[in-house]
């Protein structure tokens, strides 16, 4: 069980990192691929071993928590992910899931999809006018990017018979000729180049002038609404048809499936033509055409149970591996890098990929002078798969990993696969500490680049992160690139940082498995740093949303001689936000829900007002649940609740018992 949880809390971590650097850094350091096998992995050892299954594992959630410099929107309906096939064997696994949990023999039809390689946008209609549009965010709440979408063709600003509400979802992108266009203004300029269509598109979205987005051709596809019920409509081809008649920019490259072969042949046909397309495409989507076969399927607490994306697989080419360059992260580990003769990969120009950890090389028995196969799932960030051991030359030379630190050449070990750094004051971890702290989704201090950063510490004006609160307009006057206004926005910057909430000054500490929905649970517990200081293991353990072994490690964490030392030099120079404590709405503490049938209303609508008052909505019916919620056409659900003597609440009920809580 320890050597279970050991894993399980490793392969978090890694997933917890892949997500901020891919959503927030736009700097993604893993593929595709590698982050599905992590995510396969650790659904794995929580399906072995569920009682270590928490709230706040990366199989739970979906996304990250919006920029503090957008302004955060709820979307009304959830926006979830969705699971993924990698081959064949995968989507029949896939529709054998879907047969047992309907009890269903008929024949299912699929609509098959193009997935767009893009950003999940969610459009907000009023009687048919558009009220704001925002990213997917971290699926409950997104960044408000209305005024950046104004302009992309295919969406409409009003819409004629519309219902009251209503979201239209989709995939904003650029085209692969824009993308061109877009760098090579940018190397003209000398600015440094998007790595591929997608980060570019993040980019524009996320501009603070809507000139420059306006400027940049975006396009989109819509392909759902947040909910159906209400338009009359029987089936996802339905839903599609409906939107291109009002006016909505939809992929005409959909078509309705019915059996294995037919599947078969479509993946194939769409893969020979996705060389030809002008955006990148990363897979086909298959949803059950029939949209009350969706209501009664229902979703795990991040992606539906009636769709799945089978990922494209993705191009490979030969390439040289030159050298082997190391790099330290915040946490100190060091992590490979494969340096390479530049090779064109999917559309833009490889030269380093990840070796992730010593036992990589090793396993693939990677030398320097290697012939390599490299590939990158979904266009982002290249790896290794393969050593060409045919073509191997005499010059091949085996790599003998160093076990010094290559920033402050103190003594480094294991921990797990991993080497790191043992020494709490190096350059290369202080650096990238720092870069964290002060970043977009933490502090967010305008005007502290990399770049300025490793000038600070090079100047050794700074060393630690309450350094930066030290710093005067006579020093930083005296840097290459800094003049009076610079330094001026710098400062009110940081001053300015001091009044962040709480919970952002907890994720700025870099406390392990806390991003900002983890970041907001503490600061609503425990409202200053002093309390937080001060929590029990138990404490920890004992709020809902945080399991067993992210509460040990943020206890062990804030225990540290390190962390003891940051933070109370960080409330000496007056950076102790207080959390403002309002009534809590936790009526429901402690209970858990499962909604199960036909309702009246959309199962998300309930979810939303039961969760608020602070109940736990699960999919599957146990002896821990408390009250399952029946519609029409219950099933199995309601027989197994029947079994075990649950409450079981029709919609009446639930409206009392709701009502009674208030």
């Amino acid at each position: 069980m320890e050597k279970a949880r050991a894993k399980l809390n490793n392969l978090k971590q890694k997933l917890l990192d892949a997500n901020y650097k891919y959503y927030i850094l736009q700097e993604p350091e893993i593929s595709d691929q590698e982050y599905d096998a992590l995510l396969a992995q650790l659904k794995t050892i929580e399906n072995k071993h569920p009682e270590l299954l928490s709230p706040d594992s990366p199989s739970q959630i979906v996304g990250i928590a919006p920029q503090a410099s957008f302004k955060s929107i709820k979307h009304l309906n959830p926006m979830m992910s969705l699971d993924n096939a990698f081959n064949y064997d995968d989507l029949v696994k896939f529709e054998k899931s879907i047969r047992r949990n309907l009890a269903y023999e008929a024949g299912l039809e699929y609509i098959a999809e193009l997935k767009i390689d893009g950003l999940s946008v969610n459009l907000y209609y009023e009687n048919g006018v558009l009220i704001w549009a925002a990213t997917r965010g971290n699926g409950i709440e997104g960044e408000d990017i209305t005024f950046n979408i104004l302009n992309i063709k295919g969406i409409p600003q009003k819409i004629e018979n519309a219902p009251e509400q209503l979201e239209v979802r989709g995939e904003i992108y650029l085209s692969k000729t824009e993308f061109e266009r877009i760098n090579q203004e940018r190397e003209e300029a000398g600015e440094s180049l998007f790595k591929n269509p997608r980060n570019a598109a993040a980019g524009t979205l996320r501009q603070q002038d809507a000139k420059i987005a306006a400027s940049r051709n975006l396009e989109v596809f819509l392909y759902a609404l947040g909910s159906h019920h209400g338009l009359g409509l029987k089936t996802q081809a339905s839903i599609l048809d409906w939107l291109e008649q009002k006016g909505f920019r939809v992929n005409p490259m959909r078509e309705i499936v019915k059996s294995e072969s037919q599947i078969k042949t479509l993946i194939e046909s769409w893969i020979n033509q996705r060389p030809s397309l002008d955006y990148d495409a990363d897979g086909i989507v298959l949803k059950l055409n029939d949209l009350q076969l969706h209501d009664e399927l229902g979703a795990t607490s991040r992606a539906p149970r009636w769709a799945i994306a089978y990922k494209f697989p993705a191009e490979e080419v030969a390439t040289k591996l030159l050298s082997i360059s190391l790099q330290v992260g915040r946490t100190g580990k060091i992590t490979p890098v494969a340096e390479l003769e530049p090779r064109l990969l999917e559309g833009t120009e490889v030269s380093r990929a990840s070796l992730h950890n010593p036992n990589y090389i090793k396993e693939l028995d990677i030398r320097i002078n290697d012939r390599v196969l490299i590939h990158k799932s979904g266009g982002i960030i290249p790896e290794i798969i393969k050593v060409l051991k045919d073509e191997r030359q005499a010059d091949s030379e085996e790599y003998i990993f160093p076990m010094t630190c290559p920033s402050c050449e103190q003594a480094s070990g294991f921990d797990g696969a991993n080497v790191f750094c043992k020494n709490p004051l190096c350059p290369a971890k202080q650096l990238q500490r720092i870069r964290y702290f002060a970043s977009k989704t933490a502090m967010d201090i305008d005007g502290l680049a990399i770049r300025t950063i490793e000038q600070l510490l090079n100047a050794k004006l700074i060393s630690t992160i309450p350094d930066l609160y030290k710093l005067t307009k006579e020093d930083l006057l005296g840097l290459d690139g800094f003049k009076e206004k610079s330094v001026d926005n710098l400062l009110k910057s940081l001053e300015n940082s001091k009044q962040q909430p709480l919970a952002r000054l907890i994720v700025a500490l870099g406390l392990p498995s806390v991003g900002s929905r983890t970041a907001l649970i503490l600061s609503r517990n425990f409202p200053s740093l002093e309390l937080l200081q001060n929590a029990s293991q138990e404490d920890l353990i004992s709020l809902n949303d945080i399991g067993e072994i992210t509460a040990k490690a943020i206890y062990e964490t804030l225990r540290t001689e390190e962390m003891q030392e940051l933070i109370n030099t960080l409330i000496d120079l007056g950076i102790n936000p207080k959390q403002e404590l309002t009534e809590s709405a936790n009526e429901l503490k402690g209970l858990s829900f499962v909604l199960t049938g036909s309702l009246s209303k959309p199962r998300s609508e309930y979810k939303n007002r039961l969760e608020s008052m602070g109940a736990r909505v699960a999919s599957a019916v146990s002896k821990k649940t408390d009250y399952l919620v029946a519609g029409e056409n219950a099933g199995s659900k309601l027989k197994k609740a029947q079994d075990l003597g649950l409450k079981i609440l029709d919609e009446t009920g639930l409206e009392l018992l709701l009502k009674a809580f208030r």
